[in-house]
């Protein structure tokens, strides 16, 4: 925990105090008193954030009134996360201490300081910043809400391929695919549009992700991806991109070479992962038509299970029980796809 009193002293007198936010600084140092630069302390559930200096020393301005958790962190240095209180046109000042973490591994080089960071900044369509907007990495239990400043920040996202869901009430709900690899930290720009004034409540829910078939279809999404082998495949709307306006089947293909034979196997097609292409009398027909009729650069994330890797059941659970060649009745599920589109 920081170490010491909290000190506030006013700095009225100076013109980026005033107003609703206030800075925080303090310093970091080890149990005998030594400054320790290159540490980072984050102010939890937003983009602020700052690094020591040679003198331990930080300083972080236009830190918004009320509670913050603070986590300060440096490789080698056990993490400390402790609370403050920050007041409008005041600074808050924290002395803290850092643990050195004891190695028993013999000689330990590391080479960078990465933290598999997912970052951002949400702005409206003036390209103003939001706050109040909930954050959530779908296929993972990480969600916050963006503060003044629109900012985001999680930290130790696992590497994978995920869904990035942005929602506030009276906009429209932002799906976005994100891929983390290991060591890296990735910065988003993020736009959200308002709702028309007069939207139904009804489509105002449905619009903004707030309704029940939006919340089960992510929630299946993140039980998929949580279930997911080495067989299951998903690619996200960059790496779709360049293919432009060629056929999502077709940009499958040429992306995924050497596993033609499970695309054309993949016949059960869930859109927006919500049993869109699960209706009529031939499921599976359905479905291709609707592969077919996607094209790659409005695809923003599109999962793919080869016949018996989709372990969740999930996706065969979205189409109707007679429909054998999908539903789970099968022995050995069906392949599918999930293609989560742009909107």
């Amino acid at each position: 925990m920081a170490q010491g009193d909290t000190a506030k002293r006013a700095a009225l007198g100076d013109p980026s105090m005033r107003g609703t936010t206030g800075t925080l600084s303090g310093t970091v140092s080890s149990a005998g008193g030594r400054p320790i630069e290159g540490v980072d302390v984050v102010v939890r559930g937003t983009a602020l954030r700052a690094r020591t200096g040679r003198d331990g020393r930080f300083s972080l301005r236009d830190v918004g009134e009320g509670d913050h958790s603070i986590l300060v962190r440096r490789i080698g240095w056990r993490p400390v996360e402790f609370s403050v209180q920050v007041e409008p046109g005041t600074e808050a000042f924290v002395p803290v201490t850092l643990q050195a973490m004891v190695r028993e591994l013999g000689v330990v080089t590391i080479t960078e300081e990465t933290f598999n960071e997912l970052s951002g900044l949400v702005t409206d369509a003036n390209d103003q910043p939001l706050e109040g907007v909930e954050v959530q990495v779908l296929g993972t239990t990480l969600a916050l809400t963006t503060r003044k400043g629109g900012g985001f920040l999680f930290f130790d996202v696992p590497p994978g391929k995920y869904l990035l869901r942005l929602r506030r009430p009276g906009y429209r709900m932002k799906l976005q695919g994100v891929e983390m690899l290991p060591r890296i930290n990735r910065n988003l720009t993020v736009r959200v549009a308002a709702l028309a004034r007069g939207t139904p409540a009804g489509d105002s829910a449905r619009l903004g992700g707030a309704d029940a078939a939006s919340e089960a279809a992510h929630a299946d999404f993140t039980a998929r991806r949580g279930m997911a082998g080495s067989q299951a495949v998903a690619l996200t709307g960059d790496e779709l991109a360049p293919f432009g306006a060629v056929p999502l089947p077709t940009a499958l293909e040429r992306k995924l070479v050497a596993r033609e034979k499970e695309l054309a196997a993949a016949r059960c097609v869930l859109v927006d992962g919500e049993g869109a292409a699960a209706s009529g009398t031939d499921p599976a027909r359905a479905g291709r038509a609707a592969l077919q009729a996607i094209v790659a650069s409005s695809v923003e994330l599109v999962e793919l299970y080869p016949a018996g890797s989709e372990k969740s059941m999930t996706a065969c659970k979205r189409f109707a029980p007679e429909s054998r060649e999908c539903s789970c009745a099968a022995a050995r599920p069906a392949a599918f796809v999930v293609v989560w589109l742009r909107h």
